[in-house]
């Protein structure tokens, strides 16, 4: 099957409400978590509205819940948010 021919799976977005129910956080250490580059940052999807990619959410939620330190969350993020830019390419 050529490249052309591939089915494309589009990113499923959820809001910022999905996210904190998901991961028990509160909107405060959310927002605190992606400063500090532990948690993937949101998107935009136009105005003022954000979203993250419900994958990515879930790929960082199971890192936490296997306890990895802050340092592989980092790099855990940024290779998601490499894969995010290559991806648009």
């Amino acid at each position: 099957m050529n490249k052309a021919t591939q089915t494309i799976n589009p990113p499923k977005f959820i809001r910022i409400r999905t996210t904190l129910e998901l991961s028990g956080l509160t909107r405060t250490s959310l927002y605190r978590r992606m400063q500090e580059g532990v948690f993937v940052p949101t998107i935009s999807l136009g105005g003022r509205s954000v979203a993250h990619i419900e994958s990515e959410v879930n790929l960082v939620l199971s890192a936490m819940a296997a306890e990895k330190s802050p340092e592989e969350l980092k790099h855990l993020v940024k290779y998601l948010v490499d894969q995010r830019q290559q991806a648009a390419a």
